[in-house]
Formats: C-alpha cells, sequence, structure tokens
C-alpha cells in the first residue's frame, strides 16, 4: 500500500510577521500535499528554522536569506518535525511508518527509527518534555508518551498511550502545560450528518491531566 503516490503538491509557503501583525513576509516557498502540511521547528540556540515537506528536511534561516535541503528519504511523507538543539537532535513523523531521530547536521547514517506503527498510521503533534526527557506524540485517535533514550543500542523505547478518544475522532496537535496537563486538538471523521446528530458532543479541543 504506497499512498504517497497518489499524493498532489501544493505550492505553501512560511511566514514571519511580528506580534502586532507588522513586517509579515514569506520567507520560504514550500512544496506539501493534499494530506500533509508538512512541520516546522525553530531552534532558538541557533536562531533557525527547520520544515519537513514531502520526502525531505530542510533548514534556512530566521530572516528567509539562505536554506538548504538538510536530508532526503525517499518513499517517506514527513507529517512534522520537533527540533531538540539541547541534545543536537531532530524528531520526525513519517506518514504509515512511524517517528524517526538524526542529528541536527542531516547525517543520513544517524537516522533511526524509534516507534514503529505501520501502513496506515498517522502521527501529528511531536512535543517534548525535556524536564523529565519524554517525547509526546498523536496517531490518529490516540496519544502516546515515549520516554526518551539518548543511545538506542540497548532495546528500543516503547511508546505508553495516555489518551485514547472515540475511533471516529483524529488528533491534530498537541503540547504539554507545566508537569500537570495536555492540551490537543481535534476533529470528527464523520459525515456532516453525523455531525449534527453529536453536535452536542464537545469535540473540538481538550484539557486534561497528565497520567
Amino acid at each position: 500500500k504506497q499512498w504517497y503516490q497518489r499524493r498532489v503538491a501544493i505550492t505553501a509557503g512560511i511566514r514571519r510577521m511580528l506580534f502586532d501583525g507588522s513586517d509579515s513576509k514569506i520567507l520560504y516557498k514550500v512544496v506539501v500535499n493534499e494530506k500533509s502540511d508538512g512541520g516546522l521547528s525553530i531552534d532558538w540556540l541557533n536562531e533557525k528554522i527547520y520544515w519537513s515537506s514531502f520526502e525531505t528536511v530542510s533548514v534556512g534561516e530566521l530572516d528567509g536569506s539562505v536554506h538548504t535541503t538538510l536530508l532526503q528519504k525517499e518513499g517517506f511523507d514527513f507529517r512534522d518535525i520537533l527540533v531538540d538543539p539541547c541534545n543536537g537532535y531532530i524528531y520526525l513523523a513519517a506518514l504509515g511508518r512511524g517517528i524517526y531521530r538524526c542529528s541536527m547536521d542531516g547525517d543520513i547514517s544517524s537516522f533511526v527509527e524509534i516507534v514503529r506503527l505501520g501502513e496506515d498510521s498517522m502521527p501529528s503533534g511531536l512535543t517534548l518534555d525535556r524536564d523529565i526527557g519524554a517525547l509526546f506524540f498523536a496517531n490518529m485517535n490516540s496519544i502516546y508518551k515515549l520516554k526518551l533514550k539518548l543511545k538506542l543500542r540497548d532495546s528500543p523505547p516503547v511508546p505508553e498511550p495516555i489518551i485514547n478518544r472515540p475511533e471516529r475522532v483524529n488528533i491534530n496537535s498537541l503540547d504539554v502545560w507545566g508537569r500537570d496537563w495536555i492540551i490537543w486538538t481535534e476533529n470528527y471523521n464523520i459525515s456532516a450528518t453525523d455531525y449534527k446528530k453529536e453536535k452536542s458532543t464537545d469535540c473540538d479541543s481538550a484539557l486534561i491531566p497528565l497520567l
């Protein structure tokens, strides 16, 4: 099942502006597809921006002046990206595959799978809790917590499911708030008719304690 062969390219962009809405500009043009926007993450230590699109991971300056393709993996479709400049890693969520990690210099030899999810998976919402050394991510209607190991020569880490929503729910993005809460957005994967029947159900966002 090679769903990525059916993808359609769409030209999009990475935009920057000040909080007051001024100085808006397109930093880089990016090619994405109809199923995935790719992802974006800021390296605040080195003042660079990383983004994923189709099979590639790119890095550029925050002023839009220079960018380069850091990593390319044929047959992959990276949906989300998260940089961890404190430890020098990039985490990537690949549609129909799982969660991957590589060094921030894009060295292909450092590209490793840390969670295998399967061909129907839709991983997203990569979030890192640096205080406890854990990576959180969503896959369709569930949220997982993964205790990170910087060295993977031992047994690979096993993700722990901490949130399970109804099957017709898709979780899109998430974040952790302090040590107590996890917040996410979600949507119904149902028809408009069914949604009207169940519109009394809260299925837009959620705020619950971390387990």
